[in-house]
């Protein structure tokens, strides 16, 4: 069935839906786990597993959506997502909450890869990068609604409201995918057939694509995991260093939409590259900055660079990717963004224990830097500019 006149509306809704509800229990997970026993490097495998599941799993999944269908593969993980939330009401113990965190990861692992390789179908080439801005505008808006609605409900009415609403907001994105989505049933069937290669990844513009995101998401854990112990040490209590982690999803949310209409115009590489260099100045800063206030406009640059780097990384990769194999496209992005996450959670952390916090926002800085150098250096000059 032809997409043309297909409106990706209910696509950036059913993204909203599935971050809202998948980020409201990200105050909730940690206390939780260490309520049933959890020690605090069990507590971070249990936030961790997660998106380590989704980062080992997208890949293949994405290469399901290219032969099932996107609508199958998307219903799935979202289907998955609401069993698991159910199932942490019935959590007794820490071993049972680790099994149910892998299988929601599961479950992101089914809706990324396929609801992104679904807006890249749709979207027309020249507007490819403004299509998949606007739906990480829309998993952002959720990312910054879920976490707020958490913590209220958590305090107000105790661990079994944030299941309940996570539940409910996902249940909520089901319908909506039901009843608007029947025009992706033949997912990449729609693609011609043709010979299986993986030619295609080996590309510098693949390469780099997915070195750019595991990287942004590594300093991005460096802020999320790291910020507010670091804010304890440095005299800033924590619900200003949730205001400032607030400041960096500020910065993407307005950013997204701009710069991937902003890559369709010149060129994935030059905005890659511009996101990771704010990134490299933003994780300086943070290593020397020491007051709130400050500390809100390095959040906001990182956020601004990080609004910038992921579009057009996303993108890029589509860009590469045989038609046939856009879902695989998509989910190795995923599983870059979710890799960077998890990596940069567990190494960042021994780092920061072996030479403290301003030390490892300094190496990650230049890191980010380094990547920014090498991707100035070595982009592939053919994909600076749409054909």
């Amino acid at each position: 069935m032809s997409t043309k006149n297909v409106s990706l509306l209910p696509v950036y809704l059913i993204g909203f839906s599935n971050f809202a509800a998948m980020t409201l229990l990200y105050p909730v997970m940690p206390p939780y786990a260490a309520g049933l026993g959890g020690s605090v490097a069990q507590v971070g495998l249990v936030v961790a597993l997660q998106p380590y599941v989704a980062a080992l799993t997208q890949a293949p999944v994405g290469l399901l959506s290219d032969r099932l269908g996107r609508r199958l593969l998307l219903l799935s993980g979202i289907g998955i997502n609401i069993i698991s939330y159910f199932l942490y009401l019935f959590t007794s113990n820490l071993g049972i909450l680790m099994a149910v965190r892998a299988f929601n990861g599961l479950g992101n692992a089914g809706f990324y890869p396929a609801a992104t390789a679904l807006v890249v179908d749709i979207a027309p080439q020249e507007k490819r990068g403004e299509a998949l801005g606007l739906f990480a505008t829309g998993t952002q808006l959720g990312s910054m609604a879920g976490p707020a609605l958490g913590g209220i409900l958590l305090q107000n009415f105790g661990y079994r409201a944030p299941f309940l609403a996570s539940a409910a907001i996902a249940i909520a994105g089901l319908l909506l995918a039901l009843t608007t989505l029947k025009y992706a049933s033949a997912g990449g069937a729609m693609a011609p057939a043709g010979k299986f290669t993986l030619d295609w990844l080996w590309g510098r513009g693949a390469i780099m694509s997915l070195l750019a995101t595991l990287l942004v998401q590594v300093g991005v854990a460096s802020v999320i995991a790291f910020l507010p112990l670091y804010g304890l040490e440095i005299g800033i209590n924590v619900a200003s260093v949730g205001l400032i982690i607030g400041t960096i999803y500020i910065g993407s949310v307005f950013t997204r939409f701009l710069a991937g209409k902003m890559s369709d115009r010149v060129g994935r590489m030059p905005v890659i590259i511009f996101g990771l260099s704010l990134c490299t100045v933003a994780a300086f800063l943070f290593s020397v900055l020491t007051k709130a206030m400050p500390l809100h406009l390095a959040a906001l640059l990182f956020g601004l660079g990080l609004g910038s780097a992921l579009p057009a990384c996303a993108a890029l990769i589509a860009d590469v990717a045989p038609l046939r194999m856009r879902g695989m496209a998509m989910g190795m992005n995923s599983a870059s963004f979710n890799a960077g996450l998890g990596l940069g959670s567990t190494g960042l952390g021994l780092l920061a224990g072996a030479a403290g916090f301003a030390r490892m926002y300094l190496i990650t800085s230049a890191i980010l830097a380094a990547a920014a150098v090498g991707a100035l250096v070595a982009r592939p000059r053919h994909l600076e500019k749409k054909k």
